[in-house]
């Protein structure tokens, strides 16, 4: 702007306190969308959970078994479990690289027992190969969370839809252990954490 104070460039900038006025801008003007609906929707993935069941925590992580990066958020949910964190995850298990990551993840969803196991170990990049059979009788599961995954307007992995004492939430791309750290906390808490 003509005195300086704003600089926009896609977004408003504040140039002496450096931060994005646009988010505050839309936050006064438009309401927040009711996104209470998604956790419906993704609590019928298939996948693998783990963690506590009763927490306010809860995220829903779709996953690809040869994304590097769906293998770094696993492995950040881990050391976040490992340490203590109060927090429920749901791996839902897609196949978007191409026919083998397909196959892997229809192998992994046909499992009744050791998904874990096998999820990790894909994640970790140990090779697990299914069966034929494995990959037939996991397809129905895949073509589910894959219709789930594009109705919700994914177009990569990981993506997560999260709901946090009751505010939900999607993004994605791999996290950052900072966010997640906070978006555990209370909403109170976290109001006074920003």
């Amino acid at each position: 702007t003509a005195d300086c104070e704003v600089l926009i460039g896609g977004i408003a900038i504040d140039t002496k306190t450096q931060t994005n006025m646009s988010e505050r801008l839309i936050a006064e003007v438009l309401p927040e969308p009711d996104l209470s609906g998604l956790v419906a929707r993704v609590r019928n993935g298939s996948g693998v959970a783990q963690g506590n069941p009763e927490s306010p925590n809860r995220f829903y992580v779709f996953v690809d078994p040869q994304c590097g990066f769906c293998s770094r958020t696993f492995d950040l949910y881990q050391r976040m479990l490992d340490n203590g964190a109060d927090l429920y995850v749901n791996w839902i298990v897609v196949g978007t690289l191409g026919p083998s990551s397909e196959n892997q993840a229809s192998a992994i969803l046909a499992q009744s027992e050791n998904r874990m196991l096998i999820l990790a170990s894909l994640l970790n990049k140990t090779q697990i190969p299914g069966s034929p059979d494995d990959v037939a009788t996991g397809q129905v599961a895949l073509a589910r969370n894959m219709e789930l995954f594009r109705s919700m307007g994914f177009g990569g992995v990981p993506a997560t839809v999260q709901s946090n004492y009751g505010r939900v939430s999607i993004s994605t791309g791999m996290p950052k252990e900072e966010f997640l750290t906070n978006s555990l906390k209370p909403p109170v808490e976290n109001q006074a954490a920003r």
